[in-house]
């Protein structure tokens, strides 16, 4: 393509585009309810190694889920924040966002 890269370049412009469409996502309706797996993937354990017999709780699951929000640098709803859009160069998507929903500048509720 003649644009040099590096692994850090790369990095960035993989997380621009989760974040991209993540907010895609949220814009049309996606919340915290849609990062859920299916209801049985809480009631049967695992049956394949190296898991078998292990299960997870709906409240393991909902502290896992927390701690991706917080690493990806998104509101416990999995919104991202107008702080991570606009580190991201996504002026654009943070005003869009901002209108599309009632979000405060780094709202973490």
């Amino acid at each position: 393509t003649g644009i040099e890269t590096t692994g850090d370049f790369l990095m960035l412009a993989g997380e621009r585009i989760h974040n991209l469409a993540k907010c895609f996502n949220v814009r049309h309706g996606a919340s915290r309810k849609d990062d859920y797996p299916p209801p049985r993937a809480f009631d049967d354990e695992m049956t394949d190694d190296p898991v078998r017999g292990a299960k997870i709780t709906r409240e393991e699951y909902d502290e896992a889920l927390d701690g991706y929000y917080d690493a990806r640098g998104w509101t416990r709803e999995g919104i991202p924040t107008m702080t991570k859009l606009r580190e991201l160069g996504l002026q654009k998507e943070a005003e869009e966002i901002t209108q599309a929903l009632e979000v405060t500048q780094d709202d973490r509720t």
